[in-house]
C-alpha cells in the first residue's frame, strides 16, 4: 500500500522531513520505520528510508536530504498488498476506528451544546449533541404554542405586516370599535337594492356638484343629501338631489326649492293630519299665492293675486 496524503518539505543537509496536510501517525495509514519514502523534485526524484515517525507532520529519515523542497508530493510504501504485515495493519485500523466511532457517538448522545467529533482522516469537525437537537426541536402536536419567540418568527418569515394588518382588521361579524376609520366611499350591503353609501368625492367636481354626501338607492331612484361645492374650496351650502336633480338647497341667505311641477308647494301637518299649504301658482296665472287648509278637502283658502303694492 502507498501513502500520499499532503505535501512535504525538507532542507538540505537535514534529515527531518515536515508535512503539511499529513497523519504520519495514524495508525490507519500505517508510517511506520524502515518503510521506504520516494520524494518528487524536478532534478529527479528521491529515494530515502524513514528512521522514525515523530508526529503526524514530521518524519526522521535514515539520511539526510541534499535538496530544500518545498511542499512537494511524495509517496511512502507502508506494506505490500495482501502480504501479513498489510492484514494486521488493517485490522488494528479497523478496530482503531471502530473504537473512535463509539467514542464519538458516546460524546454525541450524551454531552450538550456542540461537541467536536474526530474522523477517520483526522478532520475534527463539530456537531450538535442529541440533547441539543432534542432541546431546540418543536413538538409538532404542540402547532407552534412552544415557539420561544413568536413575534420574531413571523418577521423572519417576511408576514410581520401582513400579522399587524390581521391584528387590526374589522371583524366580518361586526363589533365595538374605538378607532378612526378613513374611507372614500363605505357602502351597506343591500338587502332589496336599497344601499346606503357615505362617498367623498375625488378632486375634479364640478361647481354646484356635491362632493360630500349620503346616497341613498332603492331600485332606479336615487338621493343624495351633503355639502354642494362652490367655485373653489367654498360651499354653495347643503342640498338635496333626487334623481340626479336639485330639489333642495340650504345655504346663508335662505331655502332654495325646485319642484318638477308649476304648482309647487310648502305643506305642514299638524298631529290630526289636518295641514296647511302654501301653494305657488302656474307663471301664466294672475294668481301669486294660495294659502290652503285642507284635511281630504279644502277648508280654507285664500289668494293672493299678483301685482305691485303694498295693504295696510
Amino acid at each position: 500500500m502507498i501513502y500520499t496524503q499532503g505535501t512535504i518539505s525538507t532542507v538540505s543537509g537535514s534529515a527531518i522531513v515536515r508535512g503539511t496536510g499529513t497523519q504520519f501517525k495514524s495508525n490507519l495509514n500505517g508510517v511506520a520505520p524502515a518503510q521506504l519514502i520516494l520524494i518528487q523534485s524536478t532534478s529527479g526524484n528521491l529515494l530515502h528510508m524513514i528512521q522514525a515517525v515523530n508526529s503526524d507532520t514530521e518524519l526522521v529519515l535514515a539520511d539526510t536530504v541534499k535538496t530544500t523542497l518545498n511542499n512537494v508530493k511524495y509517496q511512502i510504501q507502508t506494506t505490500v498488498p495482501n502480504s501479513i504485515s498489510d492484514g494486521v495493519r488493517h485490522m488494528c485500523a479497523i478496530n482503531s476506528n471502530v473504537i473512535q466511532f463509539l467514542q464519538n457517538m458516546d460524546k454525541w448522545m450524551t454531552q450538550n451544546d456542540t461537541v467536536d467529533v474526530t474522523l477517520p482522516n483526522g478532520q475534527t469537525v463539530s456537531l450538535q449533541s442529541i440533547r441539543a437537537l432534542q432541546a431546540a426541536m418543536l413538538d409538532k402536536n404542540k402547532n407552534g404554542a412552544d415557539i420561544p419567540n413568536k413575534n420574531e418568527f413571523v418577521k423572519n418569515l417576511g408576514l410581520q405586516g401582513t400579522a399587524e394588518l390581521a391584528k387590526n382588521a374589522v371583524s366580518a361579524n361586526g363589533g365595538n370599535y374605538n378607532s378612526n376609520f378613513g374611507f372614500k366611499r363605505l357602502e351597506t350591503l343591500p338587502v332589496e337594492q336599497n344601499s346606503v353609501a357615505l362617498v367623498s368625492k375625488y378632486n375634479g367636481r364640478t361647481t354646484n356638484s356635491q362632493v360630500a354626501f349620503t346616497s341613498y338607492s332603492w331600485y332606479g331612484n336615487s338621493i343624495e343629501t351633503g355639502i354642494v361645492r362652490g367655485g373653489g374650496v367654498d360651499t354653495l351650502g347643503y342640498g338635496v338631489d333626487i334623481n340626479s336633480k336639485r330639489r333642495l338647497l340650504i345655504d346663508d341667505v335662505g331655502i332654495s326649492l325646485h319642484v318638477n311641477s308649476d304648482w309647487g308647494a310648502i305643506r305642514v301637518f299638524r298631529p290630526n293630519g289636518i295641514h296647511w299649504r302654501i301653494e305657488g301658482a302656474p307663471d301664466n296665472s294672475h294668481v301669486l299665492l294660495n294659502f290652503i287648509e285642507r284635511d281630504t278637502n279644502n277648508r280654507s283658502v285664500q289668494t293672493l293675486l299678483k301685482g305691485n303694492g303694498t295693504r295696510g
